[in-house]
């Protein structure tokens, strides 16, 4: 009997999940944790439409959370040359 070459997941947490070394320690923590939740819905789960819809929620989840981050933070940092520009304002008067 030949082994024969196992196909590729549909779904790879370390693919998915990747994490750059310069992503905010925030979203690196996110991935994480998704990454072990993904492996233990492919471990505990039957293949099948729910298993992928349950991995597509995880990523899902990831993904709006990293926008929320990103917004977090450009808000802050609107805010932050917002205050200079004013404080700017009122030295120069």
């Amino acid at each position: 009997m030949s082994k024969q070459a196992q196909p590729k997941p549909a779904f790879d947490p370390a693919v998915s999940f990747y994490s750059p070394k310069e992503e905010a320690p925030r979203v690196r923590a996110i991935k994480e944790a998704a990454q072990l939740l993904a492996e233990q819905v492919i471990e505990q789960t039957p293949e099948g439409a729910d298993r992928m819809l349950a991995l597509r929620s995880i990523e899902d989840a990831v993904l709006r959370s990293q926008l929320a981050i990103t917004r977090q933070d450009a808000e802050k940092e609107v805010a932050d040359q917002r205050d200079a520009e004013e404080r700017k304002k009122r030295n120069a008067a």
